[in-house]
């Protein structure tokens, strides 16, 4: 439990003399039964996203546990804050609340009163301490090597082929379904050695992989990729649980081409996709 600070009818709590800016579930999700948002007190879920970090207050938090998220369908495919769905061991079909998607509703309505407000840019610019570690990260973007553009490639008389490099056999067999379930034909393997294998035996129109990984992480593996003149035009996409700026930073600036992050929708993968082949 921490004590929830109301002022201007905005939310935060206090660790280390610092304000976090915070926000109700039931703020985003409405539900049955919904028990009221205690304007003193909550259990705090604190979310740390590119050097900030943000609170979401609920009801109970029960545990941690490894999902495979899936599609809603057309109907509910649309829900505000909320990514997709999963079925536990027991049957029960449970909603997967898209945090990202809340954390930047945070961040809009705790700087709502602030004069610089033209971009999510300027804003998260306002909330980030100390001030060095803001400039070191401005410097690092302006002096980040630009990789190739990649062009869009139009696949025809066969199906396009997809490695995916994930150590989580459950998100390999995800993604390879939603991929195979759209045309794609792919490769499944469960770390970066396994993968320089594949791409040194095998011929890939794009690349998509995790980057906590045994072995060899991520970043890795895309150094030792665009290292070989023969992949340096495969697009590579990471698909991982690391929400935080620096990693996506790192990782475009070594060479990848696109960042989702887990969980994440089907179509937010396709249309990522979508950018580098057609079908």
């Amino acid at each position: 439990l921490a004590k929830v600070i109301l002022k201007d009818e905005k939310k935060f709590i206090k660790v280390r003399r610092k304000d976090i800016p915070a926000g109700y579930l039931t703020d985003f999700i409405k539900y049955e039964n919904a028990a009221a948002g205690d304007p003193e007190t909550g259990n705090i879920i604190v979310i740390q996203d590119g050097g900030l970090k943000y609170a979401i207050i609920v009801e109970r938090a029960l545990r941690r546990e490894e999902i495979v998220v899936r599609s809603l369908g057309d109907e509910l495919k649309d829900m505000d804050y909320v990514a997709g769905g999963t079925i536990f061991g027991d049957g029960s079909v449970v909603l997967i609340v898209d945090v990202p998607a809340m954390t930047r509703k945070i961040e809009t309505d705790y700087l709502s009163d602030q004069q610089d407000f033209s971009s999510l840019e300027n804003a998260r610019n306002v909330l980030k301490e100390p001030a060095k570690k803001s400039a070191g990260r401005q410097k690092a973007a302006k002096s980040r090597r630009k990789t190739s553009d990649i062009k869009k490639k139009k696949i025809e008389a066969r199906k396009p082929n997809a490695l995916i490099v994930d150590d989580s056999l459950s998100v390999r067999k995800f993604v390879s379904s939603v991929l195979e379930r759209n045309n794609y034909t792919t490769v499944l393997t469960e770390d970066g050695p396994d993968a320089l294998e594949e791409l040194e035996s095998g011929e890939f129109d794009i690349i998509i992989t995790d980057l906590e990984m045994p072995k060899m992480l991520g970043f890795e593996l895309i150094e030792k990729i665009r290292e070989q003149e023969k992949l340096k035009d495969v697009p590579i996409v990471i698909l991982t649980g690391k929400a935080a700026r620096e990693n996506k930073e790192k990782g475009l600036e070594l060479g990848a081409n696109a960042y989702i992050v887990k969980p994440f929708k089907e179509n937010d993968l396709l249309k990522t996709l979508e950018k580098f082949i057609q079908v």
